[in-house]
Order: structure tokens, then C-alpha cells, then sequence
């Protein structure tokens, strides 16, 4: 059996989240990293425009707004900044579709920028996961393998 990062949850979780918090109008996030320096203080941002995420397709998010921009970005989620490693699979795709668009990266916990990306002064926000955690609690139907499933298989509705 193949050995790595396995996980319970499937990023879809947090696409959810984005989602059902955003329609509440409580999504937000924490500045990381901004124009390809550490953020020294705490800073939350809120989201004034999330486009419905339909797939997992890099990347993730297609169009969102943060407040206080003017224009709309695009983001890719992950659980760890650590796990985005598109700038070394496909250079040319990733400033093309990633850089170019002013893309972000979406963690639920910043761990470290992976070599390589530093260079790209690419932002970093954080989810609040506490909220996150909450969130789990509050609509664990949102995370059952009903979800999951058809998902993984590019489909609505099992056969």
C-alpha cells in the first residue's frame, strides 16, 4: 500500500464551507502572506463576492472578491500551503491561469510556502479554522460520502 498524506476529508469540505459561509454572509480570511512577504499582524478580511464552485479544476475558485478590491481573483484551495505544487507540474499553465488572474492560495493552516513558489509573490490566507471546526460540527451532512462520491466521480447523482 502506497505511504503519504492521506486524508479523511477531501477538499470539497472546505468548498462547502466556503460556500455555506459565504451565503451567510461570515466568510473571511486571514492575511498570511500579501505580495510575497509574511503578514507581521493579525488581519482578517472579509469576502464580498465568491463564485459558485462547481469542480476541483485548477483553479479551485474561479472568481472571488475580497473586500476592498476592486477585481475579482481567482484561488486554489488546500488544507496546508505546503500541498501546492502546480508552479513546478506545469509552469507555463500556472502563470498563464494562476498568476496572470492575481491568484491566491486558500489553506486551512499555513505550514510553510513550498521551494520554488517564493518567487511568484503569490498571497496566502488563512480560514478561520475554529469556524472551520464549527462548521463541521454544525453540517456534518455536508461531509457525508453521499457528497464525496459522486464528486469523485464527476457526477450529480449515483446510478
Amino acid at each position: 500500500m502506497a505511504r503519504g498524506i492521506w486524508s479523511f476529508l477531501h477538499e470539497w469540505a472546505i468548498y462547502e464551507y466556503l460556500m455555506t459561509r459565504f451565503d451567510e454572509r461570515a466568510l473571511r480570511f486571514k492575511a498570511v502572506r500579501r505580495s510575497g512577504r509574511c503578514v507581521g499582524r493579525e488581519r482578517w478580511i472579509a469576502v464580498s463576492h465568491l463564485q459558485l464552485i462547481k469542480d476541483s479544476r485548477f483553479p479551485d475558485v474561479k472568481s472571488i472578491t475580497l473586500t476592498g478590491e476592486a477585481s475579482s481573483r481567482c484561488a486554489e484551495v488546500k488544507f496546508t500551503t505546503s500541498e501546492f505544487d502546480y508552479h513546478n507540474d506545469n509552469p507555463e499553465s500556472f502563470r498563464e491561469k494562476f498568476v496572470s488572474n492575481n491568484g491566491f492560495i486558500l489553506v486551512l493552516a499555513h505550514d510553510y510556502l513550498p521551494g520554488g513558489l517564493d518567487k511568484y509573490n503569490v498571497d496566502v490566507f488563512e480560514l478561520d479554522r475554529s469556524d472551520f471546526e464549527t462548521w463541521c460540527n454544525e453540517y456534518p451532512e455536508k461531509l457525508a460520502i453521499s457528497k464525496v462520491i459522486p464528486f469523485r466521480i464527476g457526477s450529480e447523482e449515483l446510478v
